[in-house]
């Protein structure tokens, strides 16, 4: 069984702790941020947060582009080109103070997924970009029971189908509501996390990257 491991609206105060448990695993995330969390950050101070994104980076996981604001489909396709490219820009500045070459082919992953309108699809495909996907969306973007979390985790990537393909899980190591610092708490999501990389060694499961 293979999974990937995805982060959405970070970074915020839990990622630190998630690098910790998934350096500690050796295992490697992708993490979908958004620039006004690392420029603007309510929880920290902006150089705390991109000391964050540089860890990530030096350790080997991928930062990708979840937009600067988190538009929503509605927003004009300029517009989110605008914020696109300034988080590119963000990206690679930041891959420089980690010592990596600039990225040519960022991931992007829309703000709440892509709809059957959406500006957002027609301003990737001008730009011949595509959309990163998930299988399975989990909704601890609210506190929840990290136990029930993890059973979760265990029971779609073992029922994933067809077996060969990656399970790949969409969790949040911060919030897109950037002006509300107590939305920002991420234990629970840490918390699943740590347990299920316990199970899935246990059980053989192989971690993948998404590109």
């Amino acid at each position: 069984m293979f999974y990937a491991l995805t982060f959405d609206d970070g970074p915020g105060p839990s990622t630190g702790t998630l690098l910790d448990v998934l350096d500690k695993a050796g295992i490697k995330g992708t993490f979908f941020m958004l620039g006004d969390n690392i420029e603007s950050p309510v929880w920290a101070s902006r150089e705390v947060a991109r000391k964050l994104v540089v860890r990530a980076l030096k350790a080997g996981h991928q930062v990708g582009n979840h937009s600067f604001s988190h538009p929503g489909c509605g927003v004009n396709p300029e517009t989110f080109l605008d914020e696109l490219d300034r988080m590119d820009t963000l990206i690679n500045s930041l891959r420089q103070e980690a010592g990596l070459p600039a990225d040519p082919s960022i991931l992007v992953r829309l703000p709440f997924g892509p709809s059957a309108i959406d500006s957002r699809v027609e301003a990737l495909t001008r730009r011949q970009r595509l959309h990163t996907p998930w299988t399975y969306l989990f909704d601890d973007w609210v506190p929840r029971d990290w136990n029930e979390m993890v059973q979760e985790m265990i029971t779609h990537v073992a029922h994933h189908e067809p077996q060969t393909e990656t399970a790949v899980l969409l969790l949040h190591d911060g919030s897109s509501n950037t002006s509300i610092q107590g939305d920002l708490d991420r234990t629970h999501t840490v918390l699943a996390v740590s347990r299920f990389l316990e199970i899935a060694f246990s059980k053989g499961w192989e971690s993948r990257g998404i590109r």
